[in-house]
This record gives C-alpha cells, sequence and structure tokens, in this order.
C-alpha cells in the first residue's frame, strides 16, 4: 500500500492544524493503518448539510440508495417512540446541519426476509452508482472496490430479520464493505454456548474466503467485522467462565486476532442512528471522571494525562479527579445534560450501580446527554445484559451512546488500558475497537458496542448540494407554517428537531404564562426534554407536572424528571419546597426506588421535619438486600445514628 500517513494527531485537531513530515503507513501498527484507511475514505466523501428524517424502512432504504460515491447525507429512522424522537434531536445538535428534511418514499417495504435481502443489496449498489440488475451486487461491488486499497476496510454483517440491518445498510455503504448475511441465537442478554459462537465464527470465515480479499492476518485488507445483529454479547468458555462475544470474533481458533470486531443491536430507529454518528460526527468534548483513589495500581489511570492530550488537539475537556470525583459532584453534572462527545469513566461496581470517591450511584442517575457521545467505562458487570435498562450499558445507549466498551463479567482492573492510553490510541487513528484493547492476549470480557470502525477524525467537508429527494419538507421551513397555525404541537418537535432548544423553551413559556388551557398533556410531553435543556428546572417541572398519569410514570421520563429536579431538591429546606417533594414521593423510579427514597428523605426532613422524612421511609416497599440497605442507613443517618 503506497498512501502517506497524514499528520495523526490532525485526526482530531482542528481545520488549522498544518501537518508534519508524513511516514509509510507500512511502518505503523495495523490498528493505525485501519484507521488511516478508513480516514482517508472518509476525506474522498463531501457531506451535503442536511439531515434526512423518514418515518419507515422503505424510505430509508431508497434515501441510502441516492447516496453517491462522493456526496453523503445522514439518514435517520423516527419511528415514533420518545426514544428516536430524542436521538434525532441530539444528533442533529452536533451536525448542526443548513437544512433538517422529512422525506418519504412510496415504495413497499417487503416482509419476506429474503425480498428484503435483495432490496439492501441494491440500495447498497445504487450508493455506489452501480446498476444492481447487470449483474450479482456483490461482485459489482468488490470488482469496484478492489481497486482502491483505502475500500474493504471491514466486512459487516447481519440478517434480513434482526432490525440492526439499518446499520448494516450505512456502514457497508459508506466504508465500502461487503454485507454478509448469517444467521445466529438473538438475544443480547443471553450468553452462547461454546460451539454456538465457533460456528458462527466458522461460518462468517467460510463467506470471507468467498470474498476473496486477504483477511486472516491484521494489517492485510479486511480488519473488521461490524456485528449489526442482537447476538449475545458474551459466551461461556466453560461454565463458569464468561468471554466477551466481540472479542472472540475476529480471531482464529488459534486465537491469533484478524480483525477488530463492534456489535450494533436494536431498533431499527436506534441503530440507524448509531451508525449514522459514527460516520458523520466528529467528538471536539469530553468529560474524564476519575472515581479510583489515586494509590496502588489505581494511579496508573489517573484522567490528567488523557485530559491534557485531549486538550492539545483542541478538544474542550471537564474532568473530575480526587477530590471531586464523588457522588455529589456526578449528581451535579448529570442534572443539566451532559455535551460531551467522549465520555470515560472511572470507577467500581456491579451492573446497576457504580461506586465513586465517596459514594454510590445508581444507573438511573447517569446524565442525560445534549449530544451523542462514545464511552469508554472502566468498571466490572457494566455490558452484561445490555439489553435490559437497568444495567449501566443499556441506560447509556438509552441515553443516545452510539459507540461503548464495558465488561460483560469480572475483567479485573488490567483488563481495561488507561485513559492515557486510550485517548493516545484514539489520537493515532486507531478505530474505537481497537482502541479500548490491548494488542495481544487472550479472549477477555471487555464488549465493544457500536461500529468497530469508529475513529475521531477530521469534520468531512460539507458541499451544499441537491441531495435528489423530491417532495421533501423542510422543517426550518414548514415552522412559520405551523405557528401561524397554531400548531404548537407541531411547532415544539420541529424546534428541537432543528436544534432550537431555547426557542422551544420561549414558546413554551409564553402558552404556560399566557394560553395555559394549551398545554394539553400531549403538549407538555414534547416540551419537557427541551426544556431540560434551556429551561430552568422550575420550567421543567411545571410542564412536567401536565403530563397524564402512565407519561409521568414512564421510566425515561422519570429519569429526566430526577435529572432535572435535581438541583432543587438539593436546596429544599422549607414548605414552599413541599409540591415538588410530594409529587417525587409518588414518582419513584421502580429500579432505584431505595436510592431515591433516600436522596429524598434528606430534603424531606429539611423542609418538614426528620419524622416525616423517616416515616416516609417506612412506607416505601423495596425488594432486594441492596436496596432495603439503603433504606435502613437513611433511616438510622436520620435517626441521628441509632
Amino acid at each position: 500500500m503506497k498512501l502517506l500517513a497524514i499528520v495523526l494527531c490532525v485526526l482530531i485537531s482542528s481545520a488549522r492544524a498544518q501537518p508534519t513530515d508524513a511516514v509509510p503507513v507500512s511502518s505503523l501498527p495495523p490498528a493505525s493503518q485501519l484507521g488511516l484507511r478508513v480516514e482517508a475514505l472518509r476525506r474522498q466523501i463531501a457531506v451535503a448539510p442536511v439531515v434526512v428524517i423518514v418515518h419507515n424502512e422503505a424510505s430509508y432504504v431508497e434515501a441510502i440508495a441516492r447516496w453517491t460515491p462522493t456526496v453523503r447525507y445522514p439518514v435517520l429512522l423516527d419511528d415514533g417512540s420518545m426514544e428516536s424522537g430524542q436521538d434525532i434531536a441530539r444528533f442533529t445538535r452536533a451536525f448542526s446541519p443548513n437544512r433538517v428534511l422529512e422525506w418519504s418514499s412510496d415504495a413497499p417495504w417487503p416482509v419476506d426476509p429474503l425480498a428484503r435481502r435483495v432490496s439492501i443489496e441494491a440500495a447498497l449498489a445504487s450508493s455506489w452508482e452501480l446498476d444492481p440488475l447487470s449483474g450479482n451486487p456483490r461482485d459489482l461491488m468488490l470488482k469496484a472496490w478492489g481497486e482502491q486499497p483505502v475500500f474493504l476496510p471491514g466486512v459487516v454483517v447481519a440478517n434480513a430479520s434482526d432490525p440492526a440491518w439499518t446499520a448494516a445498510l450505512a456502514l457497508a455503504s459508506f466504508r465500502a464493505q461487503p454485507l454478509i448475511w448469517l444467521d445466529a441465537r438473538r438475544n443480547v442478554n443471553h450468553a452462547f454456548e461454546l460451539d454456538e459462537i465457533d460456528d458462527l465464527c466458522n461460518r462468517l470465515e467460510a463467506e470471507l474466503d468467498e470474498i476473496g480479499a486477504p483477511w486472516r492476518t491484521l494489517g492485510d485488507r479486511i480488519d473488521a467485522v461490524s456485528l449489526c445483529m442482537a447476538t449475545p454479547v458474551k459466551y461461556r468458555l466453560a461454565p463458569d467462565e464468561i468471554r466477551a462475544s466481540t472479542d472472540r470474533i475476529g480471531r482464529l481458533t488459534s486465537g491469533a486476532r484478524w480483525a477488530w470486531c463492534g456489535q450494533i443491536f436494536g431498533s431499527s430507529a436506534k441503530t440507524s442512528y448509531q451508525a449514522m454518528c459514527s460516520l458523520f460526527l466528529s467528538p471536539r468534548s469530553a468529560l474524564l471522571f476519575d472515581g479510583f483513589p489515586n494509590d496502588g495500581a489505581w494511579a496508573q489511570y489517573d484522567v490528567q494525562p488523557a485530559a491534557q492530550s485531549l486538550q492539545g488537539v483542541g478538544v474542550e475537556v471537564v474532568t473530575r479527579d480526587l477530590p471531586r470525583g464523588t457522588r455529589e459532584e456526578w449528581l451535579r453534572l448529570a442534572a443539566r445534560p451532559l455535551h460531551a462527545g467522549i465520555i470515560h469513566v472511572n470507577t467500581k461496581g456491579l451492573r446497576n450501580w457504580f461506586d465513586l470517591q465517596p459514594g454510590r450511584v445508581r444507573s438511573g442517575n447517569l446524565p442525560q446527554l445534549q449530544i451523542p457521545s462514545m464511552v469508554h467505562f472502566i468498571h466490572s458487570w457494566s455490558a452484561v445484559q445490555p439489553g435490559l435498562r437497568h444495567t449501566i450499558a443499556a441506560r447509556w445507549l438509552e441515553r443516545g451512546v452510539y459507540t461503548y466498551a464495558g465488561a460483560v463479567d469480572e475483567p479485573f482492573l488490567n483488563a481495561f488500558v488507561t485513559p492515557e492510553a486510550f485517548v493516545a490510541r484514539l489520537r493515532m487513528a486507531f478505530p474505537f475497537a481497537a482502541a479500548v484493547r490491548f494488542d495481544t492476549g487472550p479472549v477477555w470480557k471487555v464488549a465493544t458496542i457500536g461500529d468497530p470502525l469508529t475513529t475521531i477524525g477530521a469534520i468531512l467537508a460539507r458541499l451544499d448540494v441537491p441531495v435528489g429527494l423530491d417532495g421533501a419538507t423542510d422543517l426550518g421551513v414548514a415552522l412559520p407554517r405551523q405557528l401561524e397555525e397554531r400548531d404548537f404541537l407541531g411547532a415544539i418537535r420541529t424546534l428541537e428537531r432543528l436544534g432550537r432548544d431555547e426557542d422551544a423553551t420561549r414558546l413554551v413559556g409564553g402558552l404556560m404564562r399566557d394560553r395555559p388551557e394549551l398545554m394539553t398533556p400531549e403538549l407538555a410531553d414534547a416540551a419537557i426534554m427541551p426544556l431540560s435543556r434551556a429551561g430552568s428546572p422550575s420550567e421543567f417541572f411545571a410542564a412536567y407536572q401536565r403530563l397524564d398519569d402512565a407519561q409521568s410514570r414512564d421510566p425515561q421520563r422519570l429519569d429526566a424528571l430526577w435529572n432535572a429536579t435535581r438541583l432543587l431538591v438539593s436546596t429544599a429546606d422549607g414548605p414552599e419546597d413541599l409540591p415538588i417533594l410530594r409529587y417525587l414521593r409518588t414518582h419513584l423510579r421502580e429500579d432505584q426506588a431505595g436510592q431515591d427514597a433516600a436522596d429524598l428523605a434528606e430534603a424531606l426532613a429539611r423542609a418538614e421535619s426528620p419524622r416525616d422524612a423517616i416515616a416516609f421511609l417506612r412506607s416505601v416497599s423495596v425488594s432486594g438486600q441492596d436496596e432495603q440497605r439503603i433504606i435502613a442507613e437513611a433511616v438510622r443517618r436520620l435517626s441521628g445514628g441509632r
């Protein structure tokens, strides 16, 4: 390969950075070679500064099919859920498009998986301006891609019956990767048996032999596997020995690594979002939170060197280290949505809680995210069941994280690269799945969720050209009409998708002041998340109270409630604060009711009396010894230690 390496730090620095002397790619580590290939391909593509929102799978496929080899645009699938809407708004805020378009195709979407495969493969060929009717789409693409050394950095594994095919199509098209169709047991919370994962790897390797490109060693041609299926994230090496599936896939039976693997799973909307984040975003902000003691082996994981490294290339970094690596500081940060494209956390704990210095945090107290984020979470068990929302990995993914590294079992501290090494590897163009792993060693317990080829490269060049989506609705043009027609519900949703939370907050504030009768539960529901980002806690709570009972007790909305009102609760000290405290008393979160009650009791003791707070605690029904212990400790504390 005759490519020359561009300056490694320019992959993360601003456009004003000046390159230094280039070095041969062949002299770099295989992971750097792979990342530079990915980055070189990204830089051949101009991005149309639009976000395209579609509402069904057929429209998504057709919108991708209209990509070209040189111009692309992000396409996000809206399934009507709150999570999907927040993901779209989050992406828009990070991408900052000139326009946000809604578009729909009249094409039907096949029910039969084989017919879906035909449609997906045809769209993939069309996005490279190849005629899918002129031959086998894979053969056509392999012939076209074989002429460029930056093409074929990996393969994408999918199943047309699994909704993550939306990510597979985007990743295959944008990164010039072949699609491989396989089937396997699908439940991310389960564990493969050893023979199952071995069989999956064997079938994958047979497909690679059919493709014909070199793949058996790192640094040859195919060095990545994007597994777009909800298969188990872990497997049993032995009855009591758990390993991460994404650390096994990409290795030969000898244990030698030939590729880095990442896994994408979830709804069609969620997985399309994760793919678009990886392809179109370049993080320029970070949070590094250190909940480790500063002695012994823990001291090697100090976040300060990583912070300095990121700051040196223009990334805005927030750090919390000793003596500020506390629960109190975490909750203070989480009280407002977090603006961080990279998040690294050092902590200890189990699947649904983690310890800081001092204090314990539950998964429900993870922050809401302003923009999409990459997360490296040094912790045990956080990804053991990433499809169950009480676990840390699942809660992060629900919040809008698009790549995640975390453990599926107890991996021990030395299973994780240090924050300094993690950042250094990202700066050296290592893709995410390689940046979080050691170069050598046996299969172990750290899972990589998301596109394995995610880099923190340069912001892509933008080219304001027509995107060929006739009949698309420009939301910026539609907004004045919505306001004129007093479609306030539509206007709030439009403002959020345009990234205009401040305007949405002003609109809601005016309605609550001048036309409170218009604040229906549906309109209040559209308002609460913009208010959580751009409004005051009091404004948020005023809108939240207008939700109907089912909305107000929805788990995702409850997380937003407890985060957004955190500052109000922490300063409550008199009768005027009782309305919010009494509301929260009846809106404890089921998966952490004991912790919520204990936090609330401190405020109740100040606003009413310790006796009233203790009576409240004793009225809370919780299951599990951990939650019962939290309640008992809170009662003892409020009783003066008795």
